[in-house]
């Protein structure tokens, strides 16, 4: 959708490398990558927090953004963009506290996810620009454009 098909480097996220995105975004980048899903560590030695695990997901979508829509294909950012334009279904539909939460129509997790906090702070950041890939997907324009609207301005 927004990236390539293709094999999909799978990056184990723990409470170290989420500290520094731009280091494992620049990594992925320059490893020619184009499909990535982010996997969290939530258990063992070093398991990332709600709150970095947030700003990570915000950060590399800060980058990619700006540099490789249509270039690289990160599983969750694809994920949330179905969700704004409606093809994407929430797994948790019998949690009673999925059923109030605002970020409902984006989450794909099948379970009660510990790092919910995080995903939400991500889901608020993303929300201006999904809209326009939406949008810009709503008149078949590509995403891509995007990236020109943010170098103008």
């Amino acid at each position: 959708m927004t990236g390539c098909h293709g094999s999909t480097r799978v990056v184990v996220v723990d409470n170290c490398n989420a500290r520094e995105p731009g280091k494992v975004y620049q990594a992925l980048r320059l490893s020619g990558n184009k499909n990535v899903h982010f996997l969290p560590q939530t258990a063992g030695e070093k398991p990332v927090t709600p709150e970095v695990w947030g700003e990570f997901l915000t950060q590399i979508f800060a980058m990619w953004v700006r540099q490789d829509i249509g270039e690289i294909s990160v599983r969750l950012f694809d994920d949330t963009l179905d969700g704004w334009c409606g093809t994407a279904l929430c797994q948790k539909k019998g949690l009673l506290k999925c059923q109030t939460c605002a970020g409902r129509r984006l989450c794909t997790s099948a379970n009660d996810d510990v790092l919910c906090q995080g995903y939400l702070a991500f889901y608020d950041y993303s929300a201006p620009f999904m809209k326009v890939m939406r949008d810009l997907k709503k008149h078949n324009r590509s995403t891509q454009e995007l990236m020109t609207l943010l170098r103008q301005t």
